[in-house]
């Protein structure tokens, strides 16, 4: 069975190194996952939503996927990339979901100026330059990180 390009597993498997890497919490059906990988040699943390749940929107529990993602970066000292592809906020979850956004935005302010390198892309439902099941992500190719053409 072959997984939907969108997918953050399929998307985090073309950017690191060989497709390999390790879930740093459970993957459950919140819509956000985070991982370690390596990427040219070099440690890193990746987060990304899922846009095959809920149009990624993120909620309490993703939220909370991404700050561990960052606290984890930051322990380590490594990079950490976010593969944002998302509806927003999760309406379901109300209010709390704002509170949520409050609590990710205070981390990422938190890492802001340490050695840890940040990067956040924005994925479109299509790329401008390729077909979308090489790679999703135009951020990602200008940056140089994602070497597919």
């Amino acid at each position: 069975m072959q997984l939907d390009p969108r997918d953050p597993e399929a998307r985090i498997a073309r950017l690191v190194d060989s497709g390999e890497f390790t879930f740093l919490v459970p993957r459950t059906n919140c819509g956000m996952v985070a991982v370690t990988g390596l990427i040219k040699g070099n440690k890193v943390v990746i987060f990304a939503s899922d846009p095959t749940i809920k149009s990624g929107a993120l909620g309490v529990d993703g939220s909370k996927v991404i700050v561990t993602a960052y606290k984890a970066a930051m322990g380590a000292q490594v990079p950490i990339i976010g593969m944002w592809h998302s509806g927003g906020a999760r309406l379901s979850d109300g209010v709390a979901s704002l509170d949520a956004f409050g609590e990710v935005f205070q981390t990422m302010i938190s890492a802001s100026g340490r050695t840890l390198f940040s990067l956040r892309t924005h994925c479109r439902w299509r790329c401008l330059r390729t077909s979308f099941n090489r790679c999703c992500c135009t951020c990602t190719r200008r940056a140089h990180i994602c070497n597919r053409s």
